[in-house]
């Protein structure tokens, strides 16, 4: 297994270096340069690129990933305007959301795509996208957006990774992904889950802004990220609409794979008393 997530890190960073050699022809940086471009207006573009080729490439391990990104980054660049970011926090935050699960590329496929939750070890295993994620980034550039790459599963009381940072410690722009990478990820699920209802999402993402001695469930997200978030998502009749649509969608598959699961367990079952019998 070791051998294998080896492997597979070699593949993202040899897959990273061939996509950045593609894209730098096709920028042609070097007239840009001469036009007067500033460098961290053409770095930015560059990443973004990056970013979308990358997720192209995670849509052929998995669709669901790459779908979830998508709607993670609008989420979370509507919460970033609904704050009052100026055009550079909105565009660090929104690469940071296009990039925050493009570590997963470097994971073996069999966990990406397992369906049925995760053992310990194959959620180590899940674990290290996030530190593979910022691996791709210039180390001596767009510190913010590695940083919230690194830490959107850290939890405001400690108990997230891979820091286990608390409070402030996690960076905002980290905190405002956390909240739109778990509201996507409750209204959102695959067949073999049961999807939340935005309203149910809603009220979940409350229940972690206190601790449980607070009567919650755990302090995972700022209360004031929440509430904006919750208010910004809410004004968008299209978003809200959607959301309705999405969930019968997923309830529907959500209820053929509980079939087919029955069909299974009960054949499972008649292949047992069978062999019984014959014995």
């Amino acid at each position: 297994v070791e051998y294998c997530q080896l492997s597979n890190i070699a593949k993202l960073h040899e897959i990273t270096k061939k996509q950045a050699h593609k894209i730098k022809n096709e920028m042609d940086i070097e007239r840009k340069i001469d036009a007067g471009e500033h460098l961290s207006d053409i770095s930015k573009e560059y990443l973004f690129k990056l970013a979308n080729h990358l997720n192209g490439y995670i849509n052929l391990k998995d669709n669901y990933t790459a779908g979830h990104c998508k709607r993670v980054t609008a989420y979370s660049e509507a919460l970033a305007i609904a704050l009052g970011y100026d055009d550079k926090q909105i565009e660090d935050v929104t690469l940071a959301a296009t990039l925050h699960d493009i570590g997963k590329i470097a994971l073996p496929d069999a966990v990406i795509t397992k369906q049925s939750g995760l053992n310990d070890f194959e959620f180590d295993l899940m674990k290290k996208h996030v530190e593979l994620g910022t691996s791709i980034l210039p180390s001596n550039a767009f510190n913010n957006v590695k940083k919230a790459i690194r830490g959107h599963h850290e939890k405001l009381d400690g108990t997230g990774y891979p820091d286990g940072l608390k409070g402030d410690e996690v960076p905002i722009y980290a905190q405002i992904i956390a909240i739109a990478d778990s509201f996507d990820a409750m209204t959102s699920q695959r067949s073999y889950n049961k999807v939340k209802s935005a309203e149910e999402a809603f009220d979940d993402l409350r229940k972690h802004t206190k601790s449980k001695e607070n009567g919650g469930l755990g302090y995972f997200y700022n209360p004031n990220l929440v509430d904006t978030f919750i208010k910004t998502i809410r004004s968008s009749k299209t978003i809200m609409d959607n959301l309705e649509k999405e969930k019968r969608i997923a309830d529907l598959k959500y209820e053929e794979n509980q079939k087919k699961l029955a069909a299974k367990k009960e054949m499972d079952e008649d292949i047992i008393k069978g062999g019984f019998k014959h014995v």
